[in-house]
């Protein structure tokens, strides 16, 4: 009963703020407004054809397809969708970004993320980074929290990291071969060269998704360079940005991880620190808000506009 009054408020302010976005008022409030830097989104996965579980695990990083078509309507509307690009360049050349400029990023590496956001984006023009595990994609396995969330419970992967992160342990993961209809697969090579070829930049998110600030500075240095370089040979491009993997400063990982990515020539790095990506930001470390598949369009709209403000 104590719960009662909360639910029935939620539902409340639910409407309220889908009645404000079908309104226009966020459009409106918005075009007014000047982001205080770039808004950096980062998704995982898309809940595409191939979801064939109901309660498949992590499922809040997964998106519904008309849910994340939804988000990149709103932001095509609404803000100044960018590359990472036209921030180097305007890094570069001191030339201003648009007052609402918002980076769509993706990480791990999801198959999903080519059959189902691919398509979206382009529909919307709206260019992204996304951040792969190189190894989960040279052996068709799949990520190894996913393995063990699914073998478990998604406690298990919350108390592995608990003790890791104290112990440091060498090994991470039990290989786990992934099926090609799994939803939880990991991209092709020939898929990531295609979204190469179709604009989208590709940057690194470690070779086996290590807990960066857990391994040692050899082990560190390995995880970056082996992903940095299989992207290189995979697509043809260089790969210069980078995102540690749960992405939390200090936790996750550490100044000495943030100096090994300068040394190997990483010019962009991306946290999960929940704020906007301000000018004053070190460029490798900057901040990203996770996006959940609990984020309805007008929520989005609410944050940008007051909420993350």
């Amino acid at each position: 009963m104590s719960s009662e009054p909360n639910t029935v408020n939620e539902k409340a302010v639910g409407f309220l703020k889908s009645r404000l976005l079908t309104g226009g008022w966020y459009e409106w409030r918005l075009r007014r407004k000047r982001l205080p830097g770039v808004l950096v989104l980062c998704y995982h996965g898309i809940r595409g054809s191939s979801w064939r579980y109901r309660d498949e695990v992590f499922s809040n990083l997964h998106l519904d397809s008309a849910l994340f078509e939804a988000h990149c309507r709103l932001l095509a509307e609404c803000c100044h969708p960018i590359s990472v690009h036209e921030w180097r360049e305007s890094a570069r050349t001191g030339r201003p970004l648009p007052d609402r400029a918002v980076l769509v990023t993706f990480d791990d590496g999801y198959r999903s993320v080519y059959e189902s956001a691919r398509p979206i984006l382009k529909r919307y023009r709206i260019p992204a980074l996304m951040f792969v595990c190189s190894q989960p994609i040279r052996r068709q396995e799949l990520l190894w929290f996913d393995a063990l969330a699914r073998e478990a419970g998604e406690s298990a992967v919350t108390d592995f990291l608990t003790r890791t992160r104290s112990e440091r342990p060498s090994a991470w993961r039990t290989p786990k071969p992934a099926d090609a209809s799994d939803p939880l697969a990991p991209m092709t090579i020939d898929q990531l060269k295609a979204l190469a070829d179709d604009g989208f930049e590709i940057g690194v998110h470690t070779a086996s998704h290590v807990h960066l600030a857990s391994t040692t500075q050899a082990d560190q240095i390995t995880e970056l360079s082996d992903c940095r370089d299989s992207i290189a040979a995979w697509i043809g491009q260089p790969a210069t940005a980078v995102a540690y993997p749960w992405g939390q400063p200090g936790r996750d990982y550490t100044q000495e991880t943030v100096v090994i990515a300068e040394r190997l020539g990483f010019d962009f790095g991306f946290t999960t620190r929940s704020e906007f990506a301000r000018p004053d930001e070190p460029p490798l470390e900057r901040s990203r808000f996770v996006v959940l598949a609990s984020v309805q369009p007008a929520e989005l709209a609410h944050r940008i506009t007051y909420s993350w403000r």
